[in-house]
Formats: structure tokens, C-alpha cells, sequence
């Protein structure tokens, strides 16, 4: 390889190396920045879905977690206060819309157990549905009752409070009394027989019916945070002892309630479940109150709705303090690795970083054809004074020999003379053509000739042709043969001096490379194929190598295999390519098994 090109070749791969490298690192980081800008999009979004569901249970009455609770403050038409027994309203947490992942609400009550307003005893639900009030009881579902049993057997009360283990608790299946007051349901679960059942019933239906405690959420206090008044009053005589259809049975006088916290809880069987958690604490009234929420279906529903940002983003559990945690659950947003590509072209940092790769691949591409471009003209430059002035030398150094000679009278033999005389004129005309094919080249490279189309008689030309280039291929050792086939018409229509100039080069550059071929002659035909008439110059020569095909119609250049004695600067295949373009045609090389054929072929153009 030629070392003037590898030096440049290396800086130039260096400095684009560089440039790709620093570009790559940029759209790396900004691809990254976008990333997380889209992340805390998602975040906002999901944060955005769930807070005002939060913030609604957060905010909802202590009371409305009991199936039945008393209004507070009640007053009489006189303005007196109503006993709070007299008057009960269902909880509306048995109606209320409810988001499809919001499962249960639910009560964890350190005396009685696990329940919940949305899983009424059968004797109360029986009531609520058969009063005249119409009362709707769309939320006391089986699939709630399911979940409150599953949670009670999973999470005994015992992990909730710090509680005395003296007492009995309402544990494991001893807690299907939330859902079914049956003593013999209740006796197969934590009791072993159905006389400590029928004592544990008896008792919590006596404490049952001493009090009825009515929770209200309306008295927060500033300096408590969550806090509320808890009044309380007998129950009325509505039911029997046994039937413990209402209420808690026990009071207090004032609750401090916690803010509503989410939660992970792993069950004995390790099921994760979501909560939302607060205490509510009145001293001798311990409560947790909550809600499940239904994780998985909750966790779809929160990818759908960021799908557009993030299509492979996942929601896992995280209880630490990662950056993309969620603010509203104790949920992590794992969108997965930052693209690295700049498409889909859905944003204005992705059409700006295109922008920048186009411009930069362009400058590329333009810094490389311009250094090649000048590399190209700095070797064609060398080429062409190299060319020149040996093809200058050679024909000088002739002329002026043979003219010292025959000036000096040192020629004497007139066969001599005619001889030298013959030489120095075939060295001239050399001189000549040289001379001209380089202003040809000049004239092209600086501007662009007209063409003057006339009718020219193709018999007539091609005898011209022969009577022209006939004695310089003699001269040469060659023997020019013209030919015209069927189907060429007499006239045709195009520029006869430029046609003239372009067989003359393809005539010329068969002379001085075939000169030692066995079978001498050069022909040139003219025939027809399809609606082209087709000029070809053919020689026996020894041909020209695939590899250089396209690179002898480059200025000065000549093929691989060309004999060192040819001579030539290599601009006559140039020209010739150049005047068949001015013509409309196309030059080309075709195939031969020995030799050179080059064919123009010239469109038929209507004479007028």
C-alpha cells in the first residue's frame, strides 16, 4: 500500500475513533439521564394512582370499621342527646365502592380476635338484609369472609399485641365466630371439646351485652396527630345472650390513632400480603385496623398504567430505601437496564442525538472523500509530471539525435535520411497527440465542451477512420481493419469530431499495447443491438487484468500487466470514457477470451 495514504489513513481512523467514542459516551449518559427522567415519570404516575386511595381509607372514621356504629353527636328535635344504643347506622364500608385490588377491611381486636364490617355473623347480615331500610350489603361477599378466615389462621393476635397469654384468645379456627356463631364450628377449632366452646360463648356473650362502644373521627387533636373521642353506652335489649349479633364489649374514653401505613407481612405459609396498617390505641381499647390489599392484581394494575414509559417494567417488594422506590407503598419500580438505542424516535432528546450522529457521520464521510479527493490529486499530480515528462523525454531525445545527425550532414544515404525523417515524424505526431491529450484532459477537468450533433455518413466515416489511424498503425506494426454489419443505417445522428477523438484513443491504445501480439491487427467495427449503434475497437493484445477493469478509465492509470516499452501517460482510456458520456453513450470493456475489445454504444438518435 502506498505509504502516503497510510499516514493519513491512521490519523484520520484515529481522530474518527476518537469522535465515535466520545459521541457514544455522550448518548450513553444522556440515553441514561432520559431513563431515569422516564423512571421518575412512572413513579409519579404510580404514586399519583394510589395516593388519594390512601389517603381516603387514612382519613376514614374509626367507626366505620364495625358492621353497626352509633351517629355522634345524636340530638332529639328538643335538643337533647339520644342514647347511643337507641340508634345504629351500617357501616358503609358494607356498600362503598371499592377498587378491585382493595380485598378487606378488617379489624385485629386484642381481645376478640380478627373481623371485619364486611363480614357480618349471619344473624346480624340476616337482619341488615331483611330491614326495611333497604340497607345494600354489596361488599359481604364469601370471597371476604374466605380472606378474613385466611388471615386469622395465618396471623394469630398474639404477634399483633403484647398481650396476656392467661387470657384466651380468639385464635385459628376459634375466629370462624367472625363469620358463624355455631358453637360446634367454634369447638372444632381451638377448643378441644364443646363444653369449654359452650363456656368461652357464654362468657363473650355476657361481656357483649354490657356495653357498645361507638368510635367517631371527627376530634383530632393537634398536638396527638390522629386522635378521637370513643363514647360508649349499653347496648339495648335486642338480641339474646347467646346471640352476639352486635358490637365490641368493651369501652374507653379516649383513642390515639396512627396514620394508615403500608406494610409487608409474610403468612405462616409464606404468602407476601400487603397492608395498610393503623393503631388505635385508648388504653384499655387496643385496635389495628386495615385493609388487604390484593397485591398481584394491584401490581397489574400499576404496570398498565406506566406500560407507555416502561413496557418491561416489574413492581417488587422493597422495604429499604432504593431511589426508585414508590412514596406510597413499600413497592420498588424496577424498569429494567437503560436503552441504548435511539429508537423508537418518540422524544426530543432522541431526534437531537440522530440529529448529532447524522451530522457527525456526515462530517466523517466528507472529511474522508476530501482527504481522499486531495490524496487522489496529490497522486495524480505525481502521476502526471512523472508521465509526462519521461513521454516528453523520449520523443525530444529522438527529435533532437536524429536532427543533429542529419544537420551535420553526418546522414549521407538518402535511404537514411527518409528513414529518420519517417522516424521524426512519428515521434512528432507522438509529441502531438501527448501534447493534446493533455489540453483535451485540461479543457474537460475545467469545463464542459458542447456537442455539435450533426448527420454523419457512416460509410464515409469509417473510411476516414482507416485512412487516419491506417499508417500509424503501419507505423506501429499493426494492420487496421474496418468493417460495417447488417442493420447499421447510412446516417446517423451525433458529433463526428469527438467520436472521431474517441475511436482514435481506443485505436491508439491497442497500437501501443499489443505489440506483441501474435495476430497483429486491430479492428474496428460498427453494428447494431437494439436501438444502439455499437463501435468496438478489438485487438489480440494480452488483455487487461479484472482487478485493474475500472481503474484504467482513471487519469493516468495503467494496467498491472502493461509492457514497460508501451509507453503513455494513461489518459487516453480517461479521455475516451469522458467523450462518450458528452455523446450520451457508454464505454465499456467486454469480456474476450484474448485481447481487448472496448464498445460504445451510442443511442439512435433520429436524424433530422
Amino acid at each position: 500500500m502506498n505509504r502516503s495514504r497510510v499516514l493519513p489513513g491512521i490519523a484520520f481512523a484515529a481522530v474518527a475513533v476518537l469522535l465515535i467514542a466520545g459521541l457514544a459516551w455522550a448518548t450513553r449518559v444522556a440515553l441514561q439521564l432520559e431513563h431515569a427522567d422516564t423512571v421518575r415519570l412512572a413513579l409519579w404516575r404510580l404514586d399519583s394512582r394510589i395516593f388519594p386511595i390512601l389517603a381516603r381509607e387514612d382519613s376514614r372514621p374509626v367507626s366505620h370499621y364495625e358492621p353497626l356504629y352509633p351517629p355522634t353527636p345524636a340530638l332529639t328535635r328538643t335538643g337533647t342527646s339520644i342514647n347511643l344504643g337507641n340508634v345504629l347506622l351500617p357501616s358503609p364500608l358494607l356498600s362503598v365502592d371499592l377498587p378491585d385490588w382493595v380485598s378487606l377491611h378488617f379489624v385485629i381486636d386484642a381481645k376478640l380476635g380478627w373481623r371485619s364490617p364486611q363480614v357480618p355473623n349471619e344473624t346480624l347480615a340476616k337482619r341488615l338484609r331483611d330491614s326495611s331500610a333497604g340497607i345494600a350489603m354489596t361488599n359481604a361477599t364469601p370471597e371476604r369472609a374466605a380472606r378474613l378466615q385466611h388471615l386469622a389462621l395465618q396471623f394469630p393476635v398474639r404477634k399483633w399485641f403484647d398481650v396476656d397469654e392467661t387470657i384466651p384468645q380468639v385464635e385459628a379456627s376459634a375466629q370462624q365466630n367472625v363469620a358463624n356463631d355455631s358453637p360446634t364450628q367454634v369447638s372444632q377449632g381451638r377448643f378441644p371439646n364443646s363444653q369449654q366452646a359452650g363456656q368461652w360463648l357464654e362468657n363473650e356473650a355476657r361481656v357483649r351485652s354490657q356495653t357498645q362502644t361507638a368510635i367517631r373521627g371527627d376530634n383530632r387533636s393537634p398536638d396527638r396527630g390522629n386522635t378521637a373521642v370513643i363514647n360508649y353506652a349499653p347496648l339495648p335489649d335486642l338480641v339474646a345472650a347467646k346471640d352476639m349479633s352486635l358490637g365490641q364489649s368493651y369501652v374507653c374514653s379516649k383513642a390515639t390513632i396512627d396514620d394508615l401505613k403500608p406494610v409487608w407481612r409474610n403468612s405462616a405459609d409464606g404468602t407476601e400480603h400487603l397492608l395498610l396498617l393503623r393503631r388505635v390505641d385508648g388504653g384499655e381499647l387496643v385496635l389495628m385496623q386495615g385493609v388487604l390489599l390484593d397485591w398481584p392484581r394491584l401490581r397489574e394494575v400499576l404496570t398498565d398504567g406506566v406500560r407507555d414509559l416502561l413496557p418491561d417494567a416489574q413492581l417488587v417488594r422493597d422495604e429499604g430505601q432504593h431511589p426508585d422506590r414508590m412514596s406510597a407503598l413499600p413497592v420498588r419500580l424496577d424498569a429494567g437496564d437503560a436503552p441504548m438505542t435511539l429508537f423508537p424516535l418518540n422524544t426530543p432528546l432522541r431526534w437531537g442525538l440522530t440529529f448529532a450522529w447524522s451530522a457527525s457521520a456526515i462530517a466523517l464521510v466528507l472529511a474522508a472523500l476530501g482527504g481522499w479527493s486531495l490524496l487522489d490529486l496529490s497522486e495524480r499530480r505525481f502521476r502526471f509530471v512523472s508521465a509526462v515528462t519521461h513521454e516528453l523525454r523520449t520523443p525530444l531525445t529522438t527529435l533532437r539525435l536524429y536532427l543533429d545527425m542529419l544537420t551535420s550532414g553526418l546522414v549521407r544515404d538518402e535511404a537514411k535520411k527518409t528513414e529518420y525523417l519517417n522516424t521524426l515524424h512519428g515521434e512528432a505526431d507522438r509529441l502531438h497527440r501527448l501534447i493534446a491529450n493533455v489540453l483535451e484532459f485540461a479543457r474537460l477537468e475545467r469545463q464542459m465542451p458542447v456537442v455539435n450533433s450533426q448527420p454523419v455518413v457512416v460509410r464515409d466515416f469509417m473510411e476516414s477512420m482507416k485512412k487516419e489511424w491506417g499508417t500509424t498503425c503501419h507505423a506501429a506494426g499493426k494492420s487496421l481493419d474496418v468493417s460495417i454489419e447488417d442493420g447499421v443505417p447510412d446516417i446517423i445522428e451525433t458529433d463526428s469530431e469527438i467520436l472521431r477523438q474517441l475511436l482514435g484513443n481506443l485505436i491508439d491504445n491497442s497500437c501501443k499495447y499489443s505489440r506483441e501480439a501474435e495476430d497483429p491487427t486491430v479492428r474496428l467495427s460498427v453494428g447494431r443491438t437494439g436501438d444502439d449503434f455499437v463501435f468496438a475497437v478489438e485487438d489480440r493484445g494480452p488483455g487487461i487484468a479484472t482487478r485493474d477493469i475500472r481503474a484504467v478509465f482513471r487519469p493516468f492509470r495503467r494496467g498491472t500487466n502493461t509492457p514497460a516499452a508501451s509507453g503513455g501517460v494513461g489518459l487516453g482510456l480517461t479521455l475516451a470514457n469522458r467523450w462518450s458520456k458528452l455523446l450520451g453513450g457508454d464505454l465499456r470493456l467486454k469480456d474476450v477470451t484474448t485481447g481487448a475489445r472496448f464498445e460504445f454504444a451510442l443511442p439512435n438518435a433520429p436524424c433530422p
